[in-house]
């Protein structure tokens, strides 16, 4: 969060933010869900930390750390926040205390890699969060350079081309814009989708609009702690999902091959099909030898052509 930039009065949500991402970690130290009592102090004691720093001189501001939150826990009357502050010792003053210190990490380097592997399983959901918030903020800073990414009102998503492959990165809650969604209508050849979220119904129906909607190959990440990663195409229901995982406790990795040619062949196909219809018999039999679904209607055919050649889209901000 750039606390140089905080007012009081919170008008641009960065300390509601900020709450609900401690909502999140104090949920996963204490290893339960939280009740209205806990949510409220948490909610204060965010509050009451990031607009005194509002309020200091521009020399006195500081990043605060989890001990900062964690002492104003223990100047709290009710016994709940006491109970919160207990969980929250052994990641403050305990032997998993890594994240309460100020990063070292040049967070501006054009590639940052996350390494959660070695981690154990009480510091995973915590590093989890962590990362997705640090993910988080650096979409809301591209966000004001967003000239050559795709934007809808506040939003900004960054379109990659590698290795002649269209892709781009939607973070958990993105996914639930359909309007945001929709920027990456013909310009993916695929979607990969981040979570952390214990709501597998929910996101479920998402991406199974979204693998059809967009006519694109969805990798959809969800933490082995909740469960349903997978790989979709836009195929019949009975063969969207080319490899899915509930999850389990153990590492793994599972590979599966898209076929981003043939759905390229099938999409230029499918738009021409529309452009020029012909006799229903004739459509019938093209249909049968194609395994893909047709692609929805205002499907770009110059989006199509574009990828097949190589080409960067060029697609201006709002």
């Amino acid at each position: 969060m750039d606390v140089w930039n905080l007012d009081v009065n919170d008008t641009k949500g960065w300390i509601r933010e900020k709450g609900e991402f401690m909502l999140g970690l104090c949920e996963q130290c204490i290893g339960d869900s939280l009740n209205s009592r806990q949510k409220s102090i948490i909610d204060r004691c965010v509050r009451k930390l990031y607009t005194e720093i509002a309020r200091l001189p521009i020399d006195y501001i500081f990043v605060p750390i989890i001990e900062d939150f964690y002492e104003l826990l223990l100047e709290q009357p009710e016994e709940e926040a006491k109970d919160i502050a207990l969980s929250l010792e052994l990641f403050v003053r305990g032997s998993l205390n890594i994240f309460n210190h100020q990063t070292n990490v040049d967070v501006d380097n054009r590639l940052t890699v996350y390494g959660i592997r070695d981690l154990g399983t009480e510091l995973s959901p915590i590093t989890m969060l962590v990362m997705m918030e640090s993910i988080q903020q650096m979409i809301v800073e591209n966000g004001l350079e967003c000239s050559k990414s795709l934007s809808h009102t506040d939003s900004c998503y960054d379109l990659f081309h590698w290795r002649n492959s269209y892709f781009s990165v939607y973070n958990c809650f993105e996914l639930a814009s359909i309007e945001d969604r929709a920027l990456m209508k013909g310009k993916v050849d695929f979607l990969i989708a981040t979570e952390f979220n214990r709501d597998v119904l929910y996101y479920s129906d998402i991406v199974g609009s979204l693998v059809r909607d967009l006519h694109c190959f969805v990798i959809q990440c969800n933490t082995s702690q909740f469960g349903d990663s997978r790989i979709m195409q836009p195929t019949e229901s009975i063969l969207k999902n080319m490899v899915r995982v509930k999850g389990g406790k153990s590492e793994a990795v599972l590979t599966e091959i898209i076929e981003i040619s043939s759905l390229r062949k099938q999409q230029r196909e499918s738009v021409k099909k529309y452009a020029n219809p012909k006799p229903q018999k004739k459509a019938k039999e093209v249909e049968k030898t194609i395994k893909f679904k047709n692609t929805p209607p205002g499907f770009n055919e110059y989006d199509i052509m574009t990828r097949e050649n190589g080409y960067d889209l060029i697609v201006p901000a709002d």
